[in-house]
C-alpha cells in the first residue's frame, strides 16, 4: 500500500496511528514540537490477499489535563491522498500525468473505478502498474471504497492536497474538556 499522508498532528496534542487487520502497524507524529507541512509518501508492507487498513486519529491520546503551548504553525489535522496498491515487488514513484488523455486503462476485473473512470481534469499522480489507486478526484467520500467512523467523521477537502483537487482530512476533535477522542478512516 502506498499513499501521500499530511501527518500535521504533534504529541502531546494529537497523533496518527494506522492498523492493518487490528495490528497496530506504526504511528505518524511530529517529533519534538516540530510542524509537518508536507506531504510525505508513506508505504505499509502488505501480505497476499485481502486486508482491512484503518488509519484513526487521536486527540489528546494520553489523556492530558492541560497541555503545554503549541508549536508555531500547527496544523492539528491529518490529511491523505494518492493511495494505491502496487504488484508485489514494485517500487515505482508515481508521476504526474498532464492531460485526461494521458490516464492509463486498465481491464475493469483488475483495477477498481477510481482508478479506471477519474472525473477531474486536475493532474494526479498515478504510479505506472498500480491495481487500485484513488486520489479522491471523483469528489465522493466516504464510498464503496471508503468508511470512517468514530468522535468524528473524516471529510472530502479541497484545503490541502498532494496532487490534484481533493484529498481526505480528519476531523477537529479538539474540545475545552480535553477529553480524548478518535476517528477512524477504513
Amino acid at each position: 500500500l502506498m499513499l501521500s499522508v499530511l501527518a500535521g498532528v504533534n504529541m502531546p496534542f494529537d497523533d496518527l496511528i494506522y492498523y492493518v487487520d487490528g495490528v497496530n502497524r506504526g504511528n505518524l507524529a511530529t517529533p519534538g514540537g516540530s510542524v509537518s507541512m508536507e506531504f510525505e509518501t508513506q508505504m505499509v508492507e502488505l501480505s497476499p490477499g485481502a486486508h482491512r487498513v484503518t488509519f484513526q486519529y487521536r486527540y489528546n491520546p494520553v489523556g492530558l489535563d492541560a497541555f503545554p503551548p503549541p508549536p508555531a504553525g500547527r496544523i492539528g489535522a491529518v490529511f491523505i491522498d494518492d493511495v494505491s496498491f502496487l504488484p508485489a515487488g514494485a517500487t515505482i514513484a508515481p508521476t504526474v500525468l498532464s492531460t485526461m488523455s494521458a490516464w492509463p486503462t486498465f481491464a475493469s476485473s483488475t483495477v477498481p473505478t477510481p482508478a479506471s473512470v477519474p472525473s477531474t481534469v486536475a493532474p494526479t499522480s498515478i504510479p505506472p502498474n498500480a491495481i487500485y489507486y484513488d486520489g479522491f478526484e471523483q469528489g465522493t467520500f466516504p464510498d464503496g471504497d471508503w468508511s470512517t467512523e468514530g468522535d468524528g467523521l473524516w471529510e472530502l477537502t479541497t484545503e490541502r492536497t498532494n496532487s490534484g483537487v481533493y484529498s481526505i482530512k480528519s476531523p477537529d476533535l479538539s474540545n475545552e474538556d480535553l477529553t480524548p477522542q478518535t476517528s477512524n478512516v477504513t
